[in-house]
């Protein structure tokens, strides 16, 4: 009998856009744009799908207003404000688990809203993936080391026989 061990470590979690790996974050999220199937609904109770082929999604970041990021995404924003070089390759990965999110043409939307108060605030940064290159949404087992896994069999197959 072996045992995983399922661990998730935000630590572990990278977002690299345009070659840049986001650091400070305090939480990311991704959306598709749209569900990969649709229900179109018949008479008489018969119901259908179409398959939708529109890949796009769209993440959001947070980071506290005095990260490093905030600096890095303006800059790259503002790039693409003028010269129109703002599709840039993105890849979020778990690091401690079996998630990956790719888009090869990745932008950012606009600026986050800025709020000043006597507390830390957070920015809200949100980017568009024009495409969707790869996306598994996959879990934290890791895999039990040999011997580990040899010694929990052993005792496994050892109980199993007296009982």
């Amino acid at each position: 009998m072996a045992f995983n061990v399922n661990t998730y470590d935000p630590g572990s979690v990278t977002l690299t856009f345009g070659g840049y790996t986001l650091t400070g974050w305090n939480t990311i999220s991704i959306k598709k744009s749209q569900a990969i199937y649709t229900t179109v609904k018949g008479i008489r109770g018969k119901n259908t799908r179409y398959r939708n082929i529109d890949t796009s999604a769209t993440i959001i970041f947070s980071c506290l207003q005095t990260g490093e990021a905030n600096d890095i995404m303006s800059e790259i924003h503002r790039k693409d404000f003028t010269f129109g070089t703002g599709r840039i390759s993105l890849t979020l990965k778990d690091n401690s688990g079996n998630s990956l999110f790719h888009s090869p043409e990745a932008f950012i939307t606009d600026f986050p809203e800025t709020i000043y108060s006597g507390e830390f605030e957070y920015r809200v940064w949100t980017i568009s993936c024009l495409t969707i290159k790869e996306w598994n949404t996959g879990g934290n087992s890791v895999a039990p080391d040999s011997l580990f896994s040899k010694a929990t069999t052993f005792v496994g197959d050892t109980l199993s026989t007296i009982f």
